[in-house]
């Protein structure tokens, strides 16, 4: 493995205008694994390594690496990327993983660490959500305007307008219940 070293991320006043039409700054992959080994989810060397090779996975820029064990249980591992960050909280107690991957860039990948992830972690089961961050339009002038973030089905909108309502039905799904909103779509 590879690790940059003196890698300048780019400033928003940096980025060109067709960077800026693209759509968004970047993708927020959120996970959740159950079922996991429980002896890999206390091993942070393993955490550190195989977080490592899922960033490079998901074509990213790996700057360092950290973890840390808890006593009695748990462990975390975090990868500082030159894209973003990974980062794996383990609670082997009840075999579960909180796996959070952001990365900006559209040619990168972060589905594709989560994916790694669970079959090292050898997760039962899994939910994912993918947020797509700082979406926005570029118009004619140059002026950039953000746009309301959609999250799963619900909504996230910016302070001036309020939230969507989500409806209180739910949907079972590899044992998870999913709240599901009360728009056609949902």
């Amino acid at each position: 493995m590879v690790v940059a070293k003196d890698t300048k991320a780019l400033t928003h006043k940096e980025l060109t205008h067709k960077e800026l039409t693209q759509g968004s700054l970047g993708k927020h992959v959120v996970a959740e694994f159950l079922g996991c080994n429980v002896a890999r989810l206390e091993e942070v060397s393993f955490l550190k390594k195989h977080a490592a090779k899922a960033c490079e996975l998901a074509g990213a820029t790996v700057l360092s690496i950290h973890g840390h064990k808890f006593y009695p249980q748990g462990a975390t591992a975090i990868v500082l990327l030159a894209e973003s960050h990974l980062s794996i909280h383990t609670w082997p107690e009840y075999g579960y993983a909180a796996v959070d991957v952001y990365t900006c860039g559209p040619a990168l990948a972060p589905e594709k660490a989560v994916e790694y992830l669970a079959e090292r972690l050898e997760a039962e089961k899994q939910a994912v959500m993918v947020i797509t961050r700082g979406r926005h339009i570029c118009t004619e002038d140059g002026a950039i305007r953000f746009l309301p973030q959609t999250l799963a089905c619900g909504t996230i909108s910016n302070a001036e307008s309020a939230p969507a309502a989500v409806a209180p039905r739910t949907a079972s799904g590899n044992g998870y219940r999913v709240k599901r909103c009360c728009c056609k779509e949902g």
